[in-house]
């Protein structure tokens, strides 16, 4: 997320939006995700982010996630959460 940051997406993105990975990131799990860390990352360098999982690990079907996760941004986009960065 680092590096695509700094050195591979120009102009720099309005929202960061992380996953969609199997299994639910609760609990103890959001220490360890790298799905949540990376929205966290992006947050903290001013980002509006969100991370996306799916609530299985049977469940191969990301089209409710990933609409969900559209609309979810697109709200992102037009009433940020953070304030703009340089």
């Amino acid at each position: 997320m680092k590096i695509a940051l700094h050195e591979l997406i120009k102009p720099r993105p309005q929202v960061l939006v992380s996953g969609i990975n199997l299994g639910p990131n609760v609990g103890i799990n959001v220490i360890y995700s790298g799905t949540v860390s990376a929205a966290t990352e992006g947050a903290m360098m001013g980002l509006s982010s969100l991370a996306l999982s799916l609530d299985s690990y049977e469940s191969q079907d990301f089209r409710a996630a990933a609409e969900i996760g559209c609309r979810l941004a697109d709200h992102l986009i037009r009433q940020p959460c953070l304030p703009a960065s340089p």
